[in-house]
């Protein structure tokens, strides 16, 4: 690290964690590209005309993040939808990021690896379904008590628990 520093004068920056927050419950999804990457292969695979042509409010609502409470019945309805139909596609459907679609899965990101399916390849850095135990469960829970749903990024985990999020 000193060596870097002396080089370059500063150290290099942490990848962004992203993390669900809905209220006073935060779900961590883990590094920002997984959830990313979900978004990437609805868009490449859900929606042949384009980022936001069949589900308008998750992928230009949320996506950009933040989902008030007015539109949390509809993103759950198209929630539910995708999570049906990225179930019905191999893991060789994932699409790392739908900038450069032919690129590979990190090779760090071991956690999909056993998935039958797209809608099981997209794993929380705690274990959790990202579609159903992150994305659906926080938009269910939205709808519930007409809250909104946020996406955060941070740092590292001790950034976040600091403020710096």
């Amino acid at each position: 690290m000193k060596l870097f520093k002396r080089l370059f004068g500063k150290k290099p920056e942490a990848p962004r964690r992203a993390a669900l927050r809905n209220g006073s419950v935060v779900t961590e999804v883990g590094p920002a590209a997984i959830l990313h990457a979900l978004f990437s292969t609805v868009a490449a695979r859900l929606e042949p005309n384009g980022w936001g042509s069949r589900f308008p409010i998750t992928m230009n609502r949320l996506y950009q993040g933040r989902l008030e409470a007015v539109d949390a019945p509809g993103c759950l309805a198209e929630l539910r939808q995708i999570e049906q139909e990225l179930s019905q596609l191999p893991p060789s459907a994932v699409v790392w990021d739908i900038e450069v679609p032919e690129r590979p899965p990190s090779p760090h990101y071991l956690l999909g690896a056993s998935a039958a399916n797209a809608s099981e390849y997209f794993v929380t850095a705690n274990g959790l379904n990202l579609l159903r135990g992150g994305l659906i469960d926080n938009v269910e829970s939205a709808v519930e008590f007409k809250d909104h749903v946020e996406i955060i990024t941070f740092g590292s985990p001790a950034d976040f628990f600091a403020g710096r999020a």
